[in-house]
């Protein structure tokens, strides 16, 4: 077996041990956070009850996606909405 040979086989058992140093080859651990995240949601109804009734239909405890990590795995989340009564601040684009 060739030194290159040797050697690559040599940090590829490292690496599978965890041992080499790379950051991207060491166990990760999964670390949750309670984030509080402030949001504007356009919703579209005939009243402004439907609108808070499909607000809290579609989005408390929805799924969500915040893009990307640097390593292009996504950013996954659940939103919850943690006021019984969000703040109207908009009608049709108009401040209220």
């Amino acid at each position: 077996m060739s030194t290159l040979a040797t050697h690559e086989t040599e940090q590829a058992a490292l690496c599978e041990a965890g041992n080499c140093g790379h950051t991207d080859c060491q166990p990760q651990t999964e670390y949750a956070f309670d984030v509080k995240l402030f949001a504007t949601i356009r919703v579209k109804a005939t009243s402004e009850a439907e609108a808070r009734t499909l607000l809290r239909k579609h989005v408390d405890a929805a799924d969500t996606n915040f893009g990307a990590w640097p390593n292009g795995d996504p950013i996954i989340g659940e939103a919850s909405l943690d006021d019984n009564h969000p703040e109207l601040i908009e009608i049709n684009g108009e401040a209220v």
